[in-house]
């Protein structure tokens, strides 16, 4: 059980596939995870959406990959604005605003 793989393989690998191949950095294999596991994600959604077939794969691509990256991929302006609302006046933010305009005007700025 010397080499299972093909010569004539291994020989086409080399000569033609492998020189197009990007060198395996950190990126490049972050990349290969990432794409990867959205595939398998999506499958895996769409398949066992019920009713079968009830969720398009594109659908399940989207969302798949919206939760992957954490951005939600938002397609409506309404939505937009809602998120933006959220992030921007959620209270965590007031209570810093509050709490750094509180000390500058209680102990001075100090420049």
């Amino acid at each position: 059980m010397k080499d299972k793989v093909p010569k004539p393989l291994v020989k086409a690998y080399c000569n033609y596939i492998g020189p197009h191949l990007p060198d395996a950095s950190f990126i490049t294999l972050h990349y290969l995870y990432f794409l990867s596991t959205c595939l398998v994600a999506s499958l895996i959604f769409w398949g066992s959406s019920t009713p079968f077939r009830s969720v398009s794969y594109l659908d399940s691509l989207f969302l798949v990959v919206s939760a992957m990256t954490e951005a939600g991929m938002l397609y409506d302006t309404a939505l937009r604005r809602e998120v933006f609302r959220l992030i921007v006046f959620r209270p965590q933010y007031c209570q810093l605003i509050y709490t750094v305009s509180y000390n500058c005007s209680r102990y001075g700025t100090h420049g």
